[in-house]
């Protein structure tokens, strides 16, 4: 089958956890037998590199703007697929969902994957949310197929909109231990610090954090990961907060990033609302113990094998984090808990394979004649 992927930044991913979910995806689909695109963003991608573990990248342009850098992007990656003679086309997304009628038009097969409620992010103002409120109503209908990551949104597809959604979750991979040399290089030392990773956009309630750390008033470092998304000014206004134990590290990827899960004394996720955080199951796997935020999407993946705060509450953050830094065997026996509990829930191999039987759901190509345009 030949399929085209589209409503992202492109792979390899050295963004977010979609673009993540992408690369592995993708990646393991070719192994099956699959012929997969991937379209790229040109500013996120390298425009000379056409194969990506034999996944075909196709890069276009975009308008580089909060609002319209997605749905630019996804519009030109709709108009070329058309070309491509694609058996199906996969969007990753709810605002990019609101252009599948356009594959649906010429009898192409769509499917939807939700990560998140887009329009619940804090980032976003009125109109915006009113476009991908707007965005969901036509992807989640108009799809063929609708594949939600959290599994808390399946009930919530189905009570909204009145059809089935296949749970199929975000996955991780095997995590390589390694040995503090970045670290060393940023002036940080094996189990002294916090760290947190993801983007840094409103709603990830990275400033409760950061005034928790300065009430709990310990030596240990809080080590932020990650970049801004059209939010620099939220960014600046963050290190503005920040005390003198706060680094802000930017994008890390790779050896350096595995480097910071394997080393970290605790994993701290402050969310305000989620999807399903890749980088939460990540620190899981590398057996730390997690500190998140009392939301559903966080206690659906951490269980009883972590410790919550209240959303938004840095003051009882600041409390737990005290704690924690004064009691290492807790945190040890929580970390081995937390390891213990992913029990091969979140394989990227068993997810891809998922992800094929329900493209083999779809029999060949054929005109939907629901939806035939009318030609002149």
């Amino acid at each position: 089958m030949k399929i085209a992927m589209l409503g992202t930044r492109g792979i390899p991913a050295r963004y977010g956890g979609i673009e993540t979910h992408l690369e592995e995806l993708s990646s393991r689909l070719v192994l099956q037998g699959h012929q997969v695109i991937v379209y790229c963003r040109r500013p996120y991608s390298d425009c000379n590199q056409k194969f990506y573990k034999g996944v075909r990248l196709i890069h276009l342009p975009t308008i580089r703007n909060k609002y319209l850098d997605n749905i630019v992007h996804t519009f030109l990656s709709t108009l070329d697929v058309l070309k491509r003679k694609v058996d199906l086309v996969h969007f990753h997304g709810i605002g990019p969902s609101i252009l599948v009628f356009i594959p649906r038009l010429f009898g192409i097969k769509t499917i939807l994957t939700v990560h998140s409620l887009d329009w619940r992010h804090k980032k976003w103002g009125r109109l915006a949310r009113l476009f991908l409120k707007t965005a969901e109503f036509i992807g989640v209908r108009l799809s063929h197929t609708v594949i939600v990551v959290p599994e808390e949104l399946k009930a919530y597809v189905e009570e909204k909109h009145g059809r089935s959604a296949e749970y199929i979750p975000n996955g991780i991979k095997t995590p390589i231990e390694r040995k503090p040399e970045f670290l060393r290089e940023r002036g940080l030392r094996e189990g002294n610090y916090v760290l947190t990773v993801g983007r840094i956009i409103p709603g990830k309630g990275i400033e409760y954090l950061l005034e928790a750390a300065k009430r709990f008033n310990i030596e240990m470092k809080v080590v932020v990961v990650g970049g801004s998304s059209y939010t620099e000014d939220y960014f600046q206004s963050l290190k503005k907060r920040a005390n003198g134990n706060v680094l802000f590290l930017g994008k890390v990827y790779g050896r350096a990033l595995e480097e910071l899960y394997s080393n970290a004394y605790l994993y701290v996720t402050a969310s305000e609302t989620e999807g399903m955080s890749i980088s939460l199951l990540e620190a899981m796997s590398y057996g730390r113990c997690v500190v998140a935020s009392n939301i559903e999407a966080n206690q659906k993946i951490l269980k009883d094998s972590g410790f919550y705060f209240y959303n938004k509450d840095p003051l009882d953050l600041a409390q737990l984090l005290k704690v924690l830094a004064q009691d290492k065997d807790l945190v040890n026996t929580f970390g081995l808990k937390a390891r213990q509990n992913l029990n091969g829930l979140y394989d990227w191999d068993k997810i891809a394979l998922r992800t094929k039987k329900v493209y083999s759901s779809f029999g060949p190509r054929q005109e939907d004649k629901r939806l035939k345009p009318v030609l002149s």
